[in-house]
């Protein structure tokens, strides 16, 4: 699973990890959480093409603006592994990772030596299981003073929240922020982070803020909801 991968990546001390395609392993897909944005010497955009990357949609509006906006030509094409040396950027773009510029790609053994005979794979397909506390979380949709009441009302569980900006303080129980409410860039920002917060809490069960379903803050929703399991409560 893309956890796995990202927390070896870290621990040799790289930011990321490159997916190839499982059929080949020569084509460059994506990261456990991001898609790739290339930059070729003469200025082309160009991002991988696979019917196994996930949509994405700040991609597909960074494509729209450089085309349309910007005057520059892009590519939604395969891109071989054996042409990353000789882009001249790269960078990921996703809703929590945003735009984020690369800078040096080393390349795994892994990558290079076919599988032993007999070999399978390691969890395949599981890189598009979005990260999820341990924790039991629940969307509660509705106004802050509708969260507060219904948390207020399940004190005897020892609830956690995850909540917007400021309203950690008025609750009463640990809390984990994740951006201002209503401001989908700024909630994308925070919320990969602010759900692995919870696990370094420890926390058990969490209610959670549900935010706008629209613009930006739609994709938050669609990380949250599956942290949730689906659960979601209408106040």
């Amino acid at each position: 699973m893309s956890l796995h991968a990202i927390v070896t990546a870290h621990a040799n001390g790289f930011d990321e990890n490159m997916y190839l395609d499982s059929a080949t392993r020569t084509k460059v897909e994506e990261t456990g959480g991001a898609n790739f944005i290339f930059v070729t010497k003469d200025n082309k955009i160009v991002t991988p093409h696979s019917d196994t990357i996930l949509p994405s949609i700040t991609r597909r509006s960074i494509m729209y603006v450089a085309e349309h906006y910007l005057g520059l030509e892009v590519e939604e094409r395969d891109v071989y592994f054996d042409e990353v040396k000789d882009f001249a950027e790269c960078g990921l773009c996703g809703t929590a990772a945003v735009i984020s510029l690369g800078e040096e790609v080393e390349v795994s053994k892994a990558i290079l030596e076919k599988l032993p005979e007999g070999a399978v794979v390691r969890s395949p397909g599981m890189k598009y299981k979005h990260y999820a506390p341990k924790a039991d979380v629940t969307l509660l949709n509705g106004t802050f003073e509708q969260f507060k009441a219904y948390v207020d009302a399940h004190m005897d569980q020892n609830p956690s929240c995850l909540c917007f900006t400021g309203e950690a303080e008025k609750l009463g129980v640990p809390c984990v922020e994740y951006g201002r409410e209503g401001d989908g860039a700024d909630q994308a920002k925070h919320i990969f982070r602010s759900l692995r917060a919870l696990d370094e809490q420890g926390d058990g069960i969490v209610y959670a803020r549900c935010p706008q379903k629209d613009g930006l803050s739609m994709a938050v929703y669609n990380r949250l909801i599956r942290a949730a399991a689906f659960r979601v409560i209408d106040l």
